[in-house]
């Protein structure tokens, strides 16, 4: 079986390796610009069901029910992150939502990845553009 190398097959790997260090280059770039972070893994909606969770608790008479359903619906995306990793969602969304409640840390979401790596690791790359920047 004789193998055919195409010069328009070799011309658009290159073109899309161009394009995937083009993209990365300006991930870098924009973070040099603005160093802040939307963590992942469902942190900012955990955190955000969590806040108007207990905004729900002030509330009087048959309102706060509203509140609780928008929390409900905030955990959506978590619990969906959750299952299409292949944990449990309900058990890896409640035990992020009680560390961030026990840590007071925002940034800890579902660990997608299964590294144990909840929030560190952007913790260290915006820790690292700090210093970029400072210097």
């Amino acid at each position: 079986m004789m193998v055919r190398h195409d010069r328009s097959f070799c011309l658009q790997i290159v073109d899309e390796a161009k394009r995937s260090i083009h993209d990365a280059i300006c991930v870098v770039r924009n973070l040099v610009k603005d160093p802040r972070v939307v963590y992942g893994g469902g942190a900012a909606d955990i955190s955000c069901a969590n806040v108007v969770a207990e905004a729900a608790d002030k509330v009087p008479g048959l309102e706060q029910y509203s509140y609780r359903a928008f929390a409900d619906a905030l955990e959506v995306i978590p619990l969906a992150l959750a299952e299409n990793s292949g944990l449990n969602p309900i058990e890896a969304v409640s035990e992020v939502k009680a560390r961030q409640i026990k840590e007071k840390n925002p940034r800890l979401g579902v660990d997608c990845m299964h590294k144990g790596t909840n929030g560190e690791f952007l913790i260290v790359i915006n820790c690292f553009f700090m210093q970029a920047m400072s210097a």
